[in-house]
């Protein structure tokens, strides 16, 4: 029912910015580093007063507090300064009161982006605090919890000298810490189908809980006892490496394992994962929302389900190697194309060879951490075979990642798909003892086109939210798109952490071409960094069209020769050049072709976006005279909608411009509270003045309008301006 509906958005009292005060008890201490290298200490608190005057306005207070008591994640997040902490350290459990600045978590301003606030409330928290002081404690904590926190940071120290520079990822693989993993390395390992691998999860669980227990039976341990003992073991392992929702899971599973063992009874893996399950959502309802949560129970399924059935039905060596995975992938593939976006193809091939290596891994570098308590040196010669197992899953990552058809890209399925693909499932496991395997083969190719179809659609043009700056994707029939721009000043990483998102979320893997308008790099940063990545990239650029300007500045060439070395073709485009995809037109309406400027922003190419009877211009940056040089040498039908020039800038979008074009609609791309003052309050009022509709990315997010084949259109908000959040996926 909640993965139906989604989770209920309940409206905090606004104190973002404010300076609150928090009573409650510590959950857990963590430590992190922000970008200018400074150590913060992040403060989980649980069973939290709020005590501050912010709040008390709130004609809905009492109505916050049972919401807040009942359904609403009830930790804060609260960052400290290494240089603000007490002398004495903060111990796990003790009560404390904070002072800080107010932050709410991030939400996506763009499909495909991150939700910060929905991972953070699937986590149990409700939002976060900068600039934190403690002002009280009472120093009564939990001391076995902060036994388990020393234990930890000794093994993880221990860890750093015997590994060196594998210490972040055996720390993730032994501990759960992945504070020290790069994100290269967590991004090959992610594209290699492995990221599994680096969360403390049902292998671990069964290679020291199940290890263990054995090792006790062997010593001639009574079973209750020897039970005991392990499942005690593996509660403490669980809670120092913090307790995720698959190790939760598979702890939970396994001392069900331990209790049908000790009481002669047979053990049922459905009602253990069930258990399991009720047991996690009892404590955190939400936790449903996390991706974690739905791959391992996921998993759990899959196994108990297909993996039977694919055995059944295809005897041989190769279902009993790969039945195990495809069953995994079977029930997790909606979870996977969610928030991955696509699959990677070998990942079932590579599991087969790294699944079985981890139990090495893990052995070999507990016992060298071990050794290395005693005599280091010798602890280091012991590590190096697991130093070579990591290395050559590296290599292997490295290959796939090199082989042709590495990563199926079918971007964010829809709630109706899920649902149908769950249905088809459904019933693949009820037929599956009366019908043959080719019945079965099709009805899962049956299902697979039930979560993978796109509904064929018209032309879709997409302002997407990049901050100040801009991009406009654009989509047409028969799988053509195209990027028309794609820079920020106030976004780092842009096409890492925006555009790239974006595209994969709508199932792109290639772009027939990429426009940049003109060479400042709130036009270009994001597509520079696509050029940067090369055949490496997620997303492939079919060819680069620049303006067919005279002046070619350093920049210019250099975006050129970022082309040429990543084997992209490069095209310019000036006035009358027109670019064909059935019966979508680009056609640049400005600059004149060899003409110079003094101002980047006058060369700005100007591109008329058509289909049919429908017609939308994009300015780029251009200004005022060139908007009058496009009135008075160009020909193009009416605009139905305008992408304004230079964000809103008083310098474009001059009146007798609009009022020659009066468009309906007026998207402007520009970001919050930017340094620029844009868009200016006179464009504002020229748009007013022409009824134009104007649609700005720091209220809306991404702007999408998509057009049928007689012209009509509708716009589109991503974020719901009745309640500043982005619809439920």
């Amino acid at each position: 029912m909640l993965l139906l509906t989604g989770k209920p958005r309940i409206r905090l009292p606004d104190a973002e910015g404010k300076r609150i005060t928090v009573e409650g008890t510590i959950r857990s201490i963590d430590s992190k580093t922000d970008s200018f290298g400074k150590t913060k200490r992040v403060l989980r608190i649980d069973d939290i007063t709020i005590r501050d005057a912010a709040f008390s306005d709130q004609k809905d207070n009492f109505i916050f507090d049972m919401f807040a008591r009942l359904f609403l994640p009830g930790a804060v997040c609260c960052s400290v300064a290494d240089d603000d902490m007490p002398e004495n350290r903060l111990i796990t459990g003790e009560k404390i009161t904070v002072t800080g600045v107010m932050k709410r978590f991030r939400q996506p301003r763009n499909p495909g982006g991150f939700d910060e606030d929905g991972y953070h409330y699937a986590c149990g928290d409700a939002f976060a605090m900068d600039g934190c002081r403690v002002l009280l404690r009472d120093g009564n904590g939990n001391r076995l919890m902060q036994d388990l926190d020393d234990l930890r940071a000794a093994l993880a120290k221990r860890l750093e000298a015997v590994c060196s520079e594998d210490a972040g990822l055996v720390r993730a693989l032994l501990l759960g810490d992945k504070t020290g993993l790069s994100d290269d390395l967590k991004s090959l390992y992610r594209d290699g189908g492995i990221l599994h691998v680096l969360s403390v999860s049902g292998l671990h669980i069964s290679f020291w809980g199940a290890g263990l227990y054995m090792l006790f039976r062997k010593m001639l341990l009574p079973l209750v006892l020897a039970a005991s003992a392990a499942g005690t073991f593996l509660i403490l392992y669980c809670i120092m490496t913090g307790m995720s929702p698959s190790a939760f899971r598979a702890s939970v599973m396994f001392l069900c394992t331990l209790i049908a063992d000790a009481v002669k009874r047979s053990y049922d893996r459905l009602t253990a994962l069930s258990f399991s399950a009720m047991l996690l959502c009892t404590a955190k309802p939400y936790v449903i929302f996390h991706s974690g949560f739905l791959l391992s129970y996921g998993a759990i399924l899959g196994i108990t389900i297909f993996l039977p059935i694919i055995r059944e039905h295809f005897p041989g060596r190769a279902s009993v190697l790969l039945g195990a995975s495809l069953s995994v992938q079977i029930v997790t593939l909606p979870v996977l194309l969610t928030s991955y976006f696509g699959v990677p193809v070998y990942g079932v091939f590579l599991n087969l060879l790294v699944v079985p290596l981890m139990g090495f891994v893990m052995g070999g570098g507990m016992l060298a951490l071990a050794i290395g308590f005693i005599w280091l040196e010798a602890a280091k010669i012991l590590y190096f075979p697991v130093h070579l197992i990591l290395a050559g899953i590296a290599f292997v990552c490295q290959m796939t990642e090199n082989l042709p058809l590495n990563f199926w890209n079918a971007g964010i399925p829809s709630i109706a798909n899920v649902i149908r693909y769950a249905v088809m499932l459904v019933f693949i496991a009820w037929s599956a003892d009366f019908v043959g395997r080719k019945y079965l083969v099709l009805s899962y190719i049956c299902a697979l086109s039930f979560l993978t179809w796109r509904t064929p659609s018209g032309l879709t043009i997409t302002m997407i939210d990049v901050g100040q700056g801009q991009s406009v994707a654009v989509s047409a029939p028969g799988h053509h798109h195209y990027l028309l721009d794609g820079g920020s000043t106030s976004e780092k990483e842009l096409a890492r952490y925006t555009l790239l998102p974006y595209l994969q979320s709508q199932g792109i893997s290639y772009l027939d071409a990429a426009f940049i308008s003109h060479t400042d790099a709130d036009h270009y940063s994001g597509i520079e960094e696509m050029l940067l990545q090369g055949k490496d990239c997620k997303v492939r650029i079919g060819s680069l069209v620049m303006p067919a300007i005279g002046n070619r500045d350093e920049k210019y060439e250099e975006l050129c020769k970022l082309a040429n070395n990543a084997d992209i073709p490069v095209y310019v485009m000036g006035r009358g050049d027109t670019i064909a995809a059935g019966d979508l037109r680009l056609a640049c309406l400005h600059p004149q072709s060899g003409a110079s400027f003094e101002d980047k922003n006058s060369g700005s190419l100007v591109l008329a976006i058509a289909q049919g009877d429908f017609c939308m211009l994009d300015m780029g940056d251009c200004d005022a005279a060139g908007e009058e040089e496009v009135l008075v040498r160009s020909s193009f039908p009416r605009p139905d909608i305008l992408a304004a020039g230079h964000h809103g800038s008083k310098t474009s979008s001059s009146a007798s411009f609009l009022r020659t074009l009066e468009p309906a609609d007026t998207l402007i791309s520009v970001g919050a509270r930017n340094r620029y003052g844009h868009p200016a309050p006179e464009v504002l009022s020229r748009l007013h003045e022409v009824g134009s509709a104007v649609h700005m990315t720091k209220d809306a997010g991404a702007i999408t309008v998509r057009v049928d084949p007689s012209g009509e259109y509708e716009t589109e908000h991503y974020i719901d301006p009745a309640f500043g959040i982005h619809p439920n996926l």
